[in-house]
């Protein structure tokens, strides 16, 4: 269990073990088997918004077979305000959250209340037990797939075996749950939540409104359990090794990498197309809102800075309530000044391809430009691809996006996430047969497709996170590169150019370029790469992507956290190797390491490449 992300403290009680911090719980453990991923409580406004909250007050009092906690919350924003009162009491193998709060103000919302996160490794496939309010029991199967469904309807109490010898029940009350595939958003959880959707939302909550809600887990073994109690475990059990292995055996093509047009710039300015120039991306994602004036402007300024970048385009073609004649405006356009698209995608005004759009479209974009594949699917996350999929005949490939921080927004949350970024491609493979194309891939939301207010979920102008130009984040696209490449996707695209949400930014044009930018130039310094396959004993703290060159094989090694690691390697060539390491700073040349050393320190939240 992993104690190196910034602020957590590990507690145990009885057999467990979990993480803590500010009214969140994490990672609830009996030894190497995990039960619970987390549980929280959220507050969610119309448009889907998760409330911020701050601490007012806490008291952690910690005994010797369990421990109290007890924490006043106020969470605020704009016209909301809610305060809270938890208390997290555990004794032995049993936890009890209770969760009271009273709307300090009068306001819409969409959500209120405890969540529970399920993990996908220990929970996929395996038989749950649901109790309803009425007492009656429903047995089913945590899902395989990625449901696009609620898996479980109004449920008091389930039970499951998350390992061997391992009972888990938890108990409901104050309000009905339900259960989602949050794969959906590439978290990497199945939650159990309150208020049922299939119940009107938004809802009114006026001033003065209270909510009462208990959550109960209890955890049995038996004697079938091998899992160390956690005073065993800590006391006794010498520390854990921490590898990474090679496996040349498996691999698989390095995906298309593209990059996204900025929505900070109008234009690139010459200096950053330069610098930019030097990277061989696949190719260049643009967005044309061809019902929306102004869109002849961006296609003009696009061809100055193809002229300068040389990539071909991928362009998405974003149709309204007119699409025939939008699209005749479009051909109109790139036959008096053609582009170099390499590919098209399709989306209407809700970020769809749904089936009668393509059979409006396709036809005359094709007989236009035959040779230019299409694809769509959605322009928003996999959830709306499971839930919307197009026919796949009518398309070259199917498209979507990826967001890791729909509902939680820390480091933890963003590297566990990048194991569901791999069950989205397979997801999508099994439901449409084509080739995967994520469209988009950003650290923070570009729109909010689920907005209840349409003013909100359309014209918002896209987030930002302050650890874009972060090694942090330089190490994340290397995890999520290594998953999305080994599950079958074909094509790529990440962030933007320039600005906030870039892999410039716009400083960078002086000569000091961000963590992610220098990644990106080195997966990208050969063409035909492989991805070989590598796993990490402790994936939540660090993890590789090996390339495969036409010579050599280049190790790209990330620590996510904020601790040094000391981690032993595992089929590396018997060789002598060079050794860099790349922190917000930039590029440092270590010693070479000999061909007897297996063993390596990496520094915090540092990238290393190992050639």
């Amino acid at each position: 269990m992993s104690t190196l992300f910034h602020g957590y403290k590990k507690l145990k009680s009885g057999d467990l073990t979990l993480l803590y911090k500010e009214g969140e719980i994490r990672q609830v453990s009996l030894g190497r088997v995990q039960i619970l991923n987390a549980v929280y409580a959220a507050v969610r406004d119309q448009n889907w918004t998760t409330i911020p909250y701050k601490v007012r007050e806490e008291s952690i009092d910690d005994g010797e077979d369990g421990f109290l906690i007890t924490l006043a919350l106020e969470y605020s924003l704009e016209n909301i305000l809610f305060t809270a009162e938890i208390s997290i009491e555990a004794l032995g193998n049993k936890l009890l959250i209770h969760y009271k709060g009273k709307a300090g103000s009068s306001f819409l919302r969409n959500r209120i209340g405890l969540c529970i996160l399920h993990p996908i490794k220990e929970c996929r496939g395996k038989a749950v037990s649901i109790t309803h309010p009425d007492g009656s029991k429903e047995e089913g199967r945590f899902p395989e797939l990625i449901s696009p469904d609620q898996p479980f309807f109004s449920i008091s109490g389930m039970s499951w075996n998350p390992g061997k010898g391992i009972a888990a029940t938890l108990g409901f009350e104050g309000e009905v749950f339900e259960a989602e595939d949050q794969r959906n958003w590439t978290d990497a959880s199945y939650k159990t939540y309150c208020t049922p959707l299939e119940k009107p939302f938004p809802v009114q909550v006026e001033k003065g409104e209270q909510v009462d809600q208990k959550v109960t887990l209890e955890v049995e073994t038996t004697a079938e359990s091998d899992q160390p109690s956690a005073s065993g475990s800590a006391s006794s059990s010498p520390a854990e090794k921490r590898i990474l292995s090679l496996h040349p055996e498996l691999s698989s093509p390095l995906p298309a990498l593209g990059l996204g047009r900025s929505t900070e710039a109008e234009a690139l300015a010459r200096k950053e197309a330069q610098i930019l120039y030097k990277l061989h991306f696949h190719h260049y994602r643009v967005d044309l809102h061809l019902s929306r004036g102004g869109w002849k402007v961006i296609y003009d300024s696009v061809a100055k800075e193809q002229g300068l970048l040389g990539w071909p385009l991928e362009l998405a073609l974003h149709f309204g309530a007119n699409p025939e004649h939008e699209l005749e405006s479009f051909l109109e356009t790139n036959s008096s000044h053609p582009l170099n698209i390499s590919r098209f995608l399709v989306f209407d005004q809700d970020f769809l391809s749904p089936d009668e759009l393509l059979k409006q479209v396709l036809p005359g974009l094709r007989r236009a430009l035959p040779d230019i594949p299409v694809g769509g699917g959605t322009d928003a996350n996999f959830a709306k691809l499971n839930r919307f999929p197009p026919d796949p005949d009518l398309l070259d490939f199917v498209s979507y996006s990826i967001c890791p921080q729909i509902h939680a927004f820390d480091n933890l949350t963003l590297v566990e996430n990048l194991g569901a970024q791999a069950d989205s491609v397979q997801t999508a493979l099994h439901l449409l047969g084509k080739n995967v194309s994520i469209g988009a891939i950003t650290l923070k939301q570009r729109f909010n497709a689920v907005a209840t207010d349409e003013e909100e979920g359309r014209q918002a102008k896209p987030e930002s996170d302050s650890r874009q130009h972060s090694s942090f984040t330089a190490g994340w696209i290397l995890g999520s590169i290594r998953n999305l490449a080994l599950a079958g996707a074909s094509s790529l695209t990440y962030f933007e150019t320039v600005g906030p949400r870039g892999i410039l930014s716009r400083k960078d044009a002086q000569g000091r370029y961000s963590p992610l930018y220098h990644v990106f130039r080195e997966i990208l310094s050969e063409d035909r790469l492989r991805v070989i396959h590598t796993s990490s004993s402790h994936p939540l703290e660090f993890d590789g992507l090996a390339i495969q060159g036409k010579k050599d094989i280049k190790w790209l090694l990330a620590n996510y956290t904020e601790s040094e690691l000391n981690i032993e390697m595992e089929g590396l060539p018997a060789k002598a190797l060079y050794i860099f390491r790349l922190d917000d700073q930039g590029w440092i040349q270590l010693p070479r390491m000999e061909p007897e050393m297996r063993s390596l320190s990496l520094k915090p939240t540092s990238i290393y490449i190992l050639t």
